[in-house]
């Protein structure tokens, strides 16, 4: 192969690479604020994206986004019965998968109004 092939591919390659748009991988567990528990099936969703992205935790709270893009993002946590959770400008560098650990949910208490159950009672 002679220098002018070698630096068209060298170029080619280069620009390639380039032209791509840069990702990486956020991992972490989302666990209950009190108990230290896992959450099962609590929702992980990567803010001001399109199309979405967002992933559900496993049965150990672990969750995984694939191919979120470089730079600063935000994620959001909810799951039913608890106070969502909102990570702001979280740093994804390129070369290092972001691991966030132990993403704590807080139980949301909400008081309802009383219920009354009234019978009668026919003699007929």
């Amino acid at each position: 192969m002679n220098r002018t092939t070698f630096t068209l591919l060298l170029a080619f390659y280069a620009f390639n690479a380039w032209g791509q748009s840069q990702t990486q991988n956020v991992r972490g567990t989302v666990i209950d604020k009190d108990s230290k528990f896992p959450i099962i099936g609590a929702n992980v969703v990567l803010l001001n994206t399109d199309p979405p992205v967002g992933t559900v935790t496993d049965i150990n709270g672990v969750f995984e986004l694939k191919n979120v893009p470089i730079g600063r993002q935000s994620l959001k946590f909810t799951f039913i019965g608890y106070k969502e959770v909102l990570l702001n400008n979280v740093s994804v560098v390129s070369g290092k998968e972001l691991s966030l650990n132990s993403i704590e949910l807080e139980e949301s208490v909400t008081a309802l109004q009383e219920v009354v159950i009234s019978a009668q009672n026919e003699k007929e």
